[in-house]
């Protein structure tokens, strides 16, 4: 199948954007990696030809002694048999502050999601449509959900009560899919709500995302990033304990540090 790559990003003079491919036998890395044009001042683009699969990528920039890649984990993107022609539409993985959000304390702790992973996948999969659209999120509430909204019947033209609700079973990572008809041009946003009441508790702020160029017998994979929040962002509370206030029976815990192999072994116990 002909996959369309396309990005937006703003490089500086004489750098040049690429994809190294990750995974089993790939054919796109750091000797041999596969070279976006650019188009006007910061749109990067390229076609290849790929399988029936997952395809593992990250962007990265060439620099002298090596490679500058976007943060964030590797991407995957799952081209199904009956694709012909896709395009991907990026966007660079940036630092933020959420990166703290996906280690395993919170993705299999606080913010683990509830429900049959088994059913989940099946449903995942099944889903049809053109336009597929997928956004990290990892910081949000077991209690919660992700939806989009959108100026179209098929994303229930800003109507809350008819939103295309996110399948989380690659949480943090979250899917849907509609079909839309060729030509269109259309504006969303993601929006969290309560699973609970069906409510809307964050919708996003600032300008609607848009959807461009649908064709006949071409999927568009719309890869989002950060979900601009207008809710305060989610804070937790710990204990701090001084070191050297601790004490044991042989120590004022004023700074033995003779004492630390004692503490350690208590601890355990």
């Amino acid at each position: 199948m002909n996959a369309h790559f396309q990005i937006n990003y703003r490089t500086e003079f004489g750098q040049q954007l690429c994809i190294i491919q990750f995974g089993d036998k790939p054919k796109y890395t750091e000797q041999q990696p596969l070279y976006l044009s650019c188009v006007g001042q910061d749109c990067w683009m390229t076609d290849i030809d790929l399988s029936a699969g997952t395809f593992q990528y990250k962007y990265a920039i060439p620099v002298p002694g090596g490679f500058l890649y976007e943060a964030g984990a590797v991407r995957n993107i799952e081209m199904r048999t009956a694709d012909k022609n896709v395009s991907i539409h990026d966007y660079w993985q940036a630092i933020d502050y959420e990166k703290a959000f996906y280690t395993t304390a919170f993705l299999k702790s606080l913010f683990r999601r509830q429900g049959n992973e088994k059913t989940l996948k099946k449903t995942a999969n099944a889903a049809k449509g053109n336009v597929r659209f997928t956004i990290d999120l990892p910081q949000i509430l077991p209690c919660q959900g992700v939806a989009i909204m959108g100026n179209i019947k098929e994303l229930g033209n800003w109507d809350a009560a008819k939103k295309v609700v996110m399948d989380d079973s690659d949480f943090p990572v979250w899917n849907a899919a509609i079909s839309v008809k060729a030509n269109e041009i259309f504006e969303y946003k993601y929006v969290v709500f309560d699973k609970t009441t069906n409510q809307i508790v964050d919708m996003e702020w600032g300008e609607n995302r848009h959807v461009w160029g649908v064709q006949k017998g071409v999927v568009i994979m719309q890869n989002d990033r950060n979900f601009r929040r207008t809710q305060p962002r989610w804070k937790g509370a710990g204990v701090a304990i001084p070191v050297f206030s601790l004490r044991t029976n042989e120590g004022f815990g004023i700074g033995e540090f003779q004492d630390l192999k004692k503490m350690a072994d208590w601890a355990v116990m």
